[in-house]
C-alpha cells in the first residue's frame, strides 16, 4: 500500500503560534446578489480577529455600450465609450459601497469599516499596498467557474505573498452533516500540512468548536503519525479536539462531510502549473455546503513511502 508521509515537513516547519496575520478583511463586491452574505461573514470575522473591514467594489473598465447611431447606420464600431453609462456604473458602485457599509454595521455596529472604489481593475489588485491579511468572496450562483477574485488573489506574484482567500455560500443544502458547527480540515495527499492546519486551528480556536481532519495520506498512516504531525498545533491550541480520518477522495468527502459545518479549509493549488490541483479545488469549492477557506500552499510536496505490511 502506498502512502504520503507528512512528518517530514511538518519536522522542517516552524512552530505554529496563536498571534493572528495583522491586516485587515478585504470584502470584494462586484453587483452580483452574492456579494451579502459575504459581506456579512467578512463584517462578523473582522470583528472574532479584532481588524478592520475593508469592501471594496469593482466597476468593469472599459465602459463601453452599444451606440444606438453607428448600430442604425451599420458601423463596424458598434463599441464606443458612452459617458451616460460610464457614470450609470460608477453611481451604481457607490451606491452599493453606502448599502455595505450600514449592512456590515447591523452585523456588527462598532465595526471599522473603510471602502473603496476600484475601476478597470481586478478587485483583489493592489493588496500588497492594501495590507489585507483576508479576502473574502461570495460565490455565484449562476457560474460554475471560480470568481476572478479568487484567481487574483491566489495568483503568485513576486511584490507580494498570496493571501488566503474564503468564499462564501450559505445556501442550505440538506440535511447537516457529521461535523455541523465544526471547522473541517481537508488534506490532500501532497499538500504541505503546515499552513493549512494552521490556518484550521486558529479558526477553530475563534469559534470556539472542534477540528475535523479528513486526509489523503493513506490508509496506512498509523494514528501515531498524525498524532505527530499535530503534536505541535495542539500544544498551542489545547482547546481545540480533533477528529481524523482518512478519505479517498477529499471532495467526494467534503461534500459529505461539510453540510452544516462552521467552516472548511483546504490547500490551494501553490504552482501555476499544477493544474491538477486547481482542478481539484474548483472541485471543492462547488461540493461545498459552507464557506471554505483556500490556503496558498508554497509548492512544498510530501515523500512517498510504502507502508509496512501487518504482519
Amino acid at each position: 500500500m502506498t502512502t504520503f508521509d507528512p512528518r517530514a515537513l511538518a519536522r522542517a516547519t516552524p512552530l505554529p503560534t496563536r498571534a493572528e496575520t495583522p491586516g485587515a478583511v478585504l470584502v470584494a463586491l462586484d453587483g452580483d446578489p452574492a456579494g451579502r452574505p459575504a459581506l456579512e461573514w467578512a463584517a462578523a470575522e473582522a470583528a472574532v480577529r479584532g481588524s478592520a473591514l475593508h469592501v471594496r467594489r469593482s466597476v468593469p473598465s472599459p465602459l463601453l455600450a452599444v451606440s444606438p447611431w453607428v448600430w442604425a447606420h451599420h458601423s463596424p464600431w458598434l463599441w464606443t465609450y458612452q459617458p451616460e453609462v460610464a457614470e450609470a456604473a460608477l453611481t451604481a458602485g457607490r451606491d452599493e459601497l453606502t448599502a455595505a457599509v450600514r449592512a456590515a454595521h447591523e452585523v456588527v455596529p462598532a465595526l471599522d469599516v473603510f471602502t473603496d472604489l476600484v475601476a478597470g481593475a481586478a478587485p483583489a489588485s493592489g493588496l500588497e499596498r492594501d495590507g489585507a491579511a483576508l479576502v473574502v468572496v461570495g460565490r455565484p450562483r449562476r457560474s460554475r467557474r471560480q470568481p476572478a477574485t479568487v484567481r487574483e488573489a491566489l495568483r503568485p506574484r513576486r511584490s507580494r505573498p498570496r493571501l488566503p482567500v474564503v468564499v462564501v455560500d450559505l445556501a442550505v443544502r440538506g440535511v447537516d452533516g457529521p461535523s455541523v458547527g465544526r471547522v473541517v480540515v481537508a488534506l490532500g495527499a501532497r499538500d504541505d500540512p503546515a499552513p493549512v492546519l494552521e490556518t484550521a486551528y486558529r479558526a477553530a480556536a475563534r469559534r470556539g468548536v472542534g477540528l475535523t481532519l479528513l486526509h489523503a495520506w493513506g490508509r496506512g498512516i498509523v494514528p501515531d503519525v498524525v498524532d505527530e504531525v499535530l503534536g505541535p498545533y495542539q500544544d498551542v491550541f489545547p482547546e481545540v479536539g480533533v477528529l481524523a480520518r482518512p478519505v479517498t477522495s477529499v471532495a467526494r468527502a467534503l461534500a459529505e462531510e461539510s453540510r452544516g459545518a462552521a467552516l472548511v479549509v483546504v490547500a490551494a493549488p501553490g504552482r501555476p502549473t499544477d493544474v491538477v490541483g486547481r482542478i481539484v479545488s474548483r472541485r471543492v469549492v462547488r461540493a461545498v455546503a459552507c464557506p471554505v477557506v483556500l490556503v496558498p500552499v508554497e509548492g512544498a510536496r510530501l515523500r512517498r513511502t510504502r507502508a509496512p505490511r501487518p504482519r
